[in-house]
């Protein structure tokens, strides 16, 4: 009797980590043996027999790089190979992927055994490989469209141009040194969000990208150029 509702209690609490687990991620499995298998440290699988993540790492290294490369290309019309080759090489860094993981509390479900547990789950290297095999776990459960929202939905606003940073404080400070009034208007439609620039009650720029982050920084860089404060 007691080792039944010990076997119980064990059932629930591994339930509720799953649960946990697809909440965090934004995706419900339906075969839950692929996100164990994406949670399974080569650690564990070694001592167990049971398989690791390395072969979902594999898949989801390889699908975030496409993810990222067609995300680019349409966000980003006017840019060269080169700027895109950059900034997808940063948004799928291991130290960017890595800072996602410790964002969603998400090592501390990896599997890894008893062994130097503590220094597996402090490796960046080793969150970065938990992102990618939880994208390749959900692409082979769930297929291409719920893996892209899965890794949009958490690094969308590392897409922003590096040089797009300045552009908002530029335009700002320019404002305030005028005693012009600014105000950014933003909505959200489908995913999308929408924002515009508005000084003394004129619009000056309107842009829509998938971060309100990336679309105030957008819309700040046309107001910026078009005050003729930096040439384009």
């Amino acid at each position: 009797m007691n080792s039944k509702s010990s076997d119980r209690s064990k059932s629930t609490e591994k339930n509720a980590g799953i649960s946990e687990i697809e909440k965090k991620i934004g995706y419900k499995f339906k075969n839950l043996d692929i996100l164990l298998t994406a949670l399974t440290h080569t650690a564990l699988a070694n001592e167990t027999g049971k398989q690791s993540y390395d072969r979902l790492e594999f898949l989801g290294d390889s699908l975030l790089n496409f993810i990222t490369a067609k995300h680019l290309y349409q966000i980003y019309a006017d840019k060269n190979e080169g700027f895109m080759t950059k900034t997808r090489a940063r948004v799928v860094s291991t130290k960017t992927l890595s800072i996602v993981i410790d964002k969603l509390e998400l090592i501390k479900y990896l599997q890894t055994g008893n062994a130097a547990r503590e220094s597996i789950l402090s490796s960046q290297k080793v969150k970065a490989n938990l992102f990618e095999s939880i994208a390749g776990a959900i692409y082979l459960d769930g297929g291409l469209a719920e893996c892209e929202k899965y890794v949009l939905t958490n690094l969308r606003d590392y897409f922003i141009d590096d040089d797009i940073d300045d552009y908002k404080s530029l335009l700002l400070e320019h404002c305030a040194k005028n005693s012009l009034k600014i105000v950014y208007n933003n909505t959200e439609m489908n995913s999308m969000h929408t924002s515009q620039v508005i000084i003394n009650e004129h619009l000056y720029a309107t842009a829509t990208s998938t971060s309100k982050s990336l679309a105030d920084q957008i819309a700040s860089k046309i107001t910026v150029v078009g005050l003729g404060l930096l040439t384009k």
